[in-house]
């Protein structure tokens, strides 16, 4: 078992068995001071980011306002936070219930702009300089971005020859750009390849980014549909939702990647900027 510590905060090099009693709804002074191992080991990305993740729902626990809720993440900021982050991840990505119209023609508008920069890439002269210039233009390096796939993503397995890695990274940009969490999540998740899928498994942050959209938008934006994420039915439970927007923002932010945690500023400001505040 591994004891939780601010030492452990810094380094969480290690992994959880899941704490089942977070489901009960106990209050923070109910909650267990260890995390226990178990089967994972420490040195796998998989197991850090999960540790990260459970150590985000004691947090939770921890950092809750005394008398008001048992979570933090149950307060109106956070609630409030994680709806007008959800509403804008919809309409980014084009899906949800609200004003069909309107999400249809904003789904053509995504396929013309993936098109059109997959077809500019494939007739410029010099590709590299093509995507530095994009990423740069988002406050990104190319060569930091790269850096965060290879180690978070199976993008470093992607055959050398031909243009594979620099198409996955067209649409990387193009999703940054659109603000478009369904296909950024696509373009770090290949869904049609099982083998990739199940790889990708084996990093974490993926998986952590695909459970924050489901989770603020309730599995219409990546999250279960993905393969990373949980059920609709857990979702109905009280806070639910809340709290695992909370488990993932502390698994992410955390982890120390650069892009990433630009991800998170980009797509979910709102929950992000409570998050930190509430972590002081």
């Amino acid at each position: 078992m591994h004891n939780k510590s601010a030492s452990d905060h810094q380094g969480m090099s290690a992994a959880t068995k899941k704490l089942r009693c977070r489901a009960a709804r106990r209050p923070p002074a109910a909650q267990p001071t260890v995390i226990e191992m178990k089967q994972y080991a420490p040195d796998a990305l998989h197991s850090q980011a999960t540790w990260r993740y459970e150590f985000g729902h004691w947090m939770d626990y921890a950092r809750a306002p005394t008398g008001l809720h048992f979570r933090r993440s149950e307060h109106s900021d956070f609630t409030q936070a994680m709806r007008t982050d959800a509403s804008v991840l919809r309409k980014g990505a084009g899906v949800g219930r609200s004003d069909p119209g309107a999400l249809v023609e904003r789904r053509k508008e995504l396929l013309q702009a993936y098109a059109q920069e997959q077809e500019a890439l494939q007739q410029a002269t010099d590709p590299e300089q093509v995507l530095a210039s994009r990423f740069g233009a988002l406050g990104l390096d190319l060569d930091a971005v790269r850096r965060s796939l290879r180690r978070h993503s199976s993008w470093g397995k992607l055959p050398v020859l031909g243009d594979q890695r620099n198409r996955r990274l067209c649409d990387l940009a193009t999703a940054c750009e659109q603000s478009d969490g369904q296909g950024l999540v696509a373009a770090l998740i290949n869904l049609g390849d099982a083998s990739e899928w199940t790889d990708v498994a084996n990093h974490g942050l993926p998986r952590m980014l695909s459970d924050l959209f489901g989770s603020a938008t309730g599995n219409v934006v990546a999250g279960f549909r993905a393969g990373y994420g949980h059920t609709n039915d857990y979702y109905r439970r009280p806070g639910a939702k809340q709290s695992e927007c909370f488990a993932n923002l502390t698994c992410i932010l955390g982890s120390g990647d650069l892009f990433f945690e630009w991800v998170v500023s980009r797509f979910t400001p709102k929950m992000r900027d409570v998050f930190v505040e509430a972590m002081q």
